[in-house]
């Protein structure tokens, strides 16, 4: 959606508004989809993941991004989680440790 540069924050808020939820969670896809931008980067590259879900399309993205730093991707991986329940936390939490977030 916006081209991997410096962040220009009007273009993103424009770009967050547009979005269109459709209620599924393909976190494993989104991961991998963000490292296929990223896997020739030589700099640390941030990913920030922003759900109010859990995984519902079979990925894990966990295991996902483990592969990738052994790969020597350099990655760090933040996640923010919104409305998610305590008891389901650790998939998140997986996941930001996994990427040093």
């Amino acid at each position: 959606m916006i081209p991997l540069s410096q962040i220009n924050k009007t273009v993103f808020q424009e770009k967050v508004n547009a979005l269109d939820p459709k209620g599924k969670t393909p976190i494993a896809k989104s991961m991998k989809h963000s490292l296929d931008l990223i896997k020739e980067e030589k700099q640390a590259v941030n990913i920030i993941l922003i759900s109010d879900g859990l995984e519902t399309c079979d990925g894990d993205a966990c295991k996902l991004i483990q592969e990738a730093k052994e790969k020597g991707i350099k990655i760090v991986v933040h996640v923010i989680g919104f409305g998610i329940e305590e008891a389901n936390q650790s998939t998140l939490e997986c996941l930001a440790q996994a990427g040093n977030g």
